[in-house]
């Protein structure tokens, strides 16, 4: 059995076996999974020890590419019929001319 906390969060209100999420130090309620307000420390270092923690995913971009210039992985852009990096604006000739098309689409789709 683990340590119970009452969902704080407007249309949830359950009681549930909630997780800290370590990297921003917020507990989360698993039923609505929204950040649940007054936790006190105790209950933290509670849940901490009890070992209900999480840590948030990142969401992964797709067609994301090493830029040889500034080498950071980023999902690259068209400019003038070139593929840049975001970041650096420099050319990424790392990146298969096949991937074109693909990067022209997801451009236009943000």
């Amino acid at each position: 059995m683990g340590f119970s906390i009452t969902c704080t969060n407007l249309g949830c209100f359950d009681t549930t076996d909630a997780l800290l999420d370590i990297e921003t130090n917020e507990v989360i309620c698993r039923n609505c999974g929204k950040s649940i307000k007054g936790v006190t420390s105790f209950a933290k270092v509670s849940l901490k020890t009890l070992g209900q923690t999480t840590t948030a995913q990142k969401k992964a971009k797709s067609l994301q590419f090493d830029c040889e210039n500034c080498k950071k992985k980023v999902q690259p852009i068209l400019k003038n019929d070139k593929i840049i990096c975001p970041d650096c604006n420099k050319e990424m000739k790392n990146v298969p001319v096949t991937f074109k098309y693909a990067i022209e689409l997801l451009s236009k789709k943000e």
